[in-house]
């Protein structure tokens, strides 16, 4: 099994994103393994996802790339202030969406070097982020 994590994670490296789908979707299809649960999302550049770094704070945009803890975002926008529509953590905030209380910044390309956790956020609660105003300073001192 550690050797097939391996050559997942250097598809995943080396953007073969197509050719590591493939092995995970045959290994849960696999009736003689019986720990599907083992079987790691690989993200691609389509999926919208939320990035929890170490230094740089929570990130949400459309996913790039990653080599390692590096990963990188377009149309990304930094978490200043976030509230999930229903539970209290990044994984409700995927799940259920982000409320209109969060405050977040305007939209960048960004390159994040110390990546700890990337989410995928589920595609009916992408409009949550996108459509979320932009949080000026200036907003505060109203």
């Amino acid at each position: 099994m550690n050797i097939l994590k391996d050559v997942i994670k250097s598809l995943i490296d080396t953007e073969q994103w197509d050719a590591a789908n493939a092995i995970i979707e045959l290994q849960k299809t696999d009736k003689g393994c019986d720990n599907t649960d083992s079987v790691e999302w690989v993200p691609s550049k389509s999926d919208y996802v939320i990035v929890r770094c170490e230094n740089a704070g929570v990130h949400v945009g459309y996913y790039s790339n990653h080599n390692g803890r590096e990963v990188g975002l377009t149309r990304s926008r930094r978490l200043w202030y976030w509230e999930c529509k229903s539970g209290h953590s990044l994984s409700g905030l995927a799940d259920k969406g982000l409320n209109k209380n969060s405050k977040i910044a305007a939209e960048i390309d960004v390159s994040l070097l110390d990546a700890c956790e990337i989410i995928k956020v589920k595609s009916e609660n992408v409009d949550s982020f996108i459509k979320q105003p932009v949080h000026n300073k200036s907003d505060d001192d109203d």
